[in-house]
């Protein structure tokens, strides 16, 4: 602004010529990059969304081949037409298989990227299936009915097909949308140019017509502020619109008028200052006297709060040991009735009799959880430590809930037997990696749950994997409340109170170590237990254990 002021009359005039070519060169450049966005998304079009869908056609083709000869597999009984059709399968997975090395080529965003995959793992499950269960099972019945081997495929067909229909849907939006860009491209390069040539003409005509009327402007400003002075209004001045002639007689006059100006805002500033010192002495006093009843109502809030937290702990143990004892009560007659039972050999009554059961044990083991919490909260739970075998702890948690764990999903574990050994409480360890393999099955269905064990001089950390629902960044934020599910339609379709991951992480806390948890929606989640080699509480055992550490 200043560089303006100083300039000449007439380079502004040039200068309103210059800005009029320079909308045209802007004009021009806009065109030449919109046109270039443009060509590119519709070389994206022709180079990889229209051959992704050709190849997403070709997987439905393979797709569907495979099925038929699935179905010819169990229609032909004779041997050497078994043998034909298998490596007719053999020449679809081998197709299948050059397809997804090209298809992945053409991927063009991540939630593409996520189909794809997605159906590459239900396509490998599928064929394993195909080879391990179904083949076999045709060839011990070979009577040329499709049914029922042939239906057991029916759940992962249906899978890989609305995977294979999803991603056809995603490339055709993709699509839809390079061709939306390219016409709002085109929109917005015709609106742009439009613009930018009516403001050219405006701003050509408002500079020509301003110039003009600001130079008679700024000559009556300067004229009526001599007849001001004249007057004796000595505090008159005229505004400096420029540095040229006009501006330094402007300048001249105001100099004239400069000395008892400042002289009385000096005053005036000293006088606003005052008030303004007062105002902050005023707004001080007042928030001090805030501050200190906002505290003493916060001391008394927060004795209450305390007072109210230990009744409440209190409360629940001991309605949690109380519940505890005709509960175990209530087990014992069912495992009485159940032996009586199978004795008699009464086996209808044997699956009411193990749903009753099943469910006290998880009505028992969520008392207990929220037993073990109370005491938690209260400071009364004592760490027991030990010399633990990490490979025995997890080979004995691999046997307690495999059964759980693949009921609908795999299980890998992954724990080299050199790990050695660390001091800790094994039980409450156990307690925790039984709440995290359990979570990680009943949120997951049809995948894998992996437990991998790691360790360096001071740590181990023991990692469960999952590929199930996920959570979202706020899920995660109320993972680890007591008492709160991730969401309400969590708890109503998985069950649950809640109260298992806060548990752990304040059990993994006690034991010196810490949980920590990774997840993204539908791709699974993460935990990770890093416990301490040698536990906070174990002192006088690793003095005594030291050797074996």
């Amino acid at each position: 602004m200043g560089f303006f002021r100083r300039i000449s009359l007439r380079t502004k005039l040039f200068a309103a010529a210059g800005l009029d070519l320079v909308l045209i060169l802007i004009v021009g450049i806009f065109a030449v990059n919109q046109m270039a966005s443009m060509d590119g998304r519709a070389m994206i079009v022709t180079e990889r969304i229209l051959p992704s869908s050709d190849a997403v056609d070709d997987v439905w083709l393979i797709l569907n081949q495979y099925r038929i000869h699935q179905m010819k597999y169990a229609i032909y009984v004779s041997d050497a037409d078994k043998a034909r059709i298998a490596g007719d399968l053999h020449t679809q997975e081998a197709a299948m298989a050059t397809l997804f090395v090209q298809y992945e080529k053409l991927i063009a965003s991540d939630a593409e990227r996520a189909l794809f995959a997605r159906f590459a793992q239900q396509w490998q499950a599928f064929v394993i299936t195909t080879h391990d269960q179904y083949l076999p099972s045709v060839r011990r019945t070979n009577t040329g009915t499709v049914q029922p081997a042939f239906s057991r495929l029916d759940d992962d067909y249906e899978h890989l097909r609305t995977t294979a229909r999803a991603l056809t849907i995603q490339n055709q939006t993709q699509t839809a949308e390079q061709l939306a860009f390219v016409r709002r491209a085109y929109a917005d390069a015709q609106t742009v140019i439009v613009a930018l040539t009516l403001t050219a003409l405006v701003l050509s005509s408002l500079i020509a017509f301003s110039l003009a009327r600001r130079v008679a402007y700024r000559l009556k400003r300067l004229t009526d502020a001599a007849g001001a002075v004249e007057q004796g209004d000595l505090g008159r001045t005229v505004p400096v619109a420029a540095e040229d002639e006009l501006g330094r007689l402007a300048t001249m006059f105001n100099r004239m008028t400069h000395s008892l100006q400042r002289q009385r805002q000096l005053l005036e500033n000293r006088n606003a200052e005052l008030e303004r010192t007062l105002a902050r002495e005023r707004e001080l006093q007042v928030s001090l006297r805030a501050s200190e009843q906002a505290e003493q109502q916060a001391l008394r809030a927060q004795l209450a709060a305390e007072s109210a937290s230990q009744a409440k702990s209190m409360f629940v143990a001991t309605m949690s040991h109380e519940l505890r004892t005709p509960l175990n009560a209530i087990l014992g007659y069912a495992q009485i009735l159940h032996l009586e039972a199978h004795a008699r050999g009464q086996s209808a009554l044997l699956p009411e009799l193990e749903r009753i059961r099943a469910a006290g044990k998880h009505l028992l083991g969520l008392i207990t959880n929220v037993l073990d919490f109370s005491r938690v909260e209260q400071g009364k739970l004592q760490v027991e430590p030990t010399m633990i075998v990490i490979a025995d702890l997890v080979q004995q948690v691999h046997d307690v809930v495999e059964h759980g764990v693949t009921a609908r999903n795999r299980f890998l574990v992954a724990c080299p037997p050199t790990l050695g050994t660390i001091i800790s409480d094994d039980g409450k360890i156990r307690q925790i990696l039984f709440n995290l393999l359990s979570n990680a099955a009943k949120f997951t269905s049809g995948g894998t749950v992996h437990l991998r064990v790691q360790r360096d001089f001071e740590t181990v950390a023991f990692v469960v994997s999952d590929n199930g629902i996920g959570m979202t960044f706020d899920q995660l934020e109320r993972l680890f409340i007591p008492f709160n599910q991730a969401d309400s339609s969590t708890a109503r379709r998985y069950g649950g109170t809640g109260l298992g991951l806060a548990l752990s992480r304040e059990l993994a806390r006690l034991l010196g170590g810490e949980i920590d948890v990774i997840s993204a929606p539908g791709r699974g989640s993460t935990f990770t237990l890093t416990l301490p080699v040698v536990c906070p509480h174990a002192a006088d055992v690793a003095e005594a254990h030291v050797a074996g550490v």
